[in-house]
């Protein structure tokens, strides 16, 4: 498990990066997309005990089936800090998700 409930563990099929703890979520909010362009991550999304009902980003999944190593996760999480960092106001999902749907995401590291 993660310090502190953040940061990675694996599993048998993917990598996960922890952004926030699941105990910050309303139980039965957790959503899991995947995110276009980027070979397969998905986000886990949910909605904040204390928060204003939007959906905010839980966790990252790099499937390790779509050639994602623990070093490359790492690196595309690193260049990617404002889906990562958690921030004192929350940004609804629906603009993140429009900053990664116009995002040119490279993926010649894969």
């Amino acid at each position: 498990m993660p310090e502190k409930n953040r940061g990675w563990d694996e599993t048998s099929t993917s990598y996960r990066y922890r952004i926030r703890s699941p105990d910050d979520f309303q139980e039965g909010t957790f959503r899991t997309i995947e995110l276009q362009n980027t070979n397969g991550i998905k986000m886990v999304v949910g909605k904040l005990k204390n928060g204003t009902g939007s959906m905010v980003a839980q966790s990252l999944i790099f499937p390790k089936d779509k050639n994602w190593t623990l070093d490359k996760a790492k690196k595309w999480v690193k260049e990617h800090p404002d889906l990562t960092h958690v921030k004192k106001e929350v940004v609804p999902m629906k603009a993140v998700l429009e900053q990664i749907t116009k995002a040119k995401w490279t993926t010649a590291f894969i």
